[in-house]
């Protein structure tokens, strides 16, 4: 659900696990990534779309 909220953005939105590298995904510099807490990765996710939430 939150992955086609974020299909409307211009720019690919990736998450990425605290720690992981993200020169290690495919044409990453074309990505805009945001830091996810794998332990609640829903809360952060929640917190991006009330922060982008009418902007497109």
């Amino acid at each position: 659900m939150i992955k086609d909220q974020l299909n409307k953005f211009k720019t690919e939105v990736a998450f990425l696990y605290r720690g992981e590298n993200k020169n290690d995904v495919k044409d990453h510099k074309k990505k805009y990534f945001v830091e996810v807490d794998r332990e609640r990765p829903e809360w952060f996710a929640k917190e991006l779309m009330v922060k982008y939430k009418g902007e497109s």
